[in-house]
């Protein structure tokens, strides 16, 4: 198993746009910040994060789509299955790549948040400020990134049955 997961790291590391991804969701949080600048509740804005659990769903689904079809592509499957016998520990171990790279990706997102709000915002709307039911936006924040984690691997575990 941890040769399988050695490999699917590597694999999924060398991959181009699984790097870019990250410099993608940078950008179309700030697009989404820049675009809210002059609307009305901006607190509510950094509180969903700039959008980035609607953006991290699709990048989620493309990599776990990318990570299947490209070993069908490349034809290694056959090699990983004639290599390892059990199919599904070849299953767990690309879910749970997946599953770190949708970990690492919400962190990305939590700091680019922080970062969004700071350059987008200022210093105007403090992540102290009380908002809704007595909370903070940062726990506000904090609440929306785990609670999204959570549907992430859902639909992680959805597009690998698909696929």
């Amino acid at each position: 198993m941890i040769d399988l997961l050695k490999q699917e790291f590597y694999k999924l590391i060398h991959q181009k746009s699984i790097l870019a991804s990250p410099i993608v969701l940078l950008g179309l949080m700030l697009f989404v910040g820049l675009a809210t600048i002059n609307t009305g509740d901006l607190d509510d804005y950094t509180i969903q994060g700039f959008a980035a659990g609607q953006w991290l769903d699709i990048l989620i689904i493309i990599a776990g789509a990318n990570i299947i079809s490209m070993e069908f592509e490349h034809g290694t499957i056959k090699h990983l299955i004639a290599q390892h016998n059990n199919r599904l520990l070849i299953y767990l171990s690309k879910i749970i790549v997946i599953s770190v790279y949708c970990m690492v990706l919400h962190l990305c997102a939590f700091i680019f948040t922080i970062i969004v709000k700071y350059v987008v915002y200022g210093r105007s709307h403090p992540f102290g400020a009380t908002y809704a039911n007595h909370q903070t936006v940062m726990q506000l924040l904090i609440t929306n990134v785990l609670s999204n984690l959570f549907s992430c691997l859902l639909i992680i575990t959805v597009v690998f049955v698909i696929a």
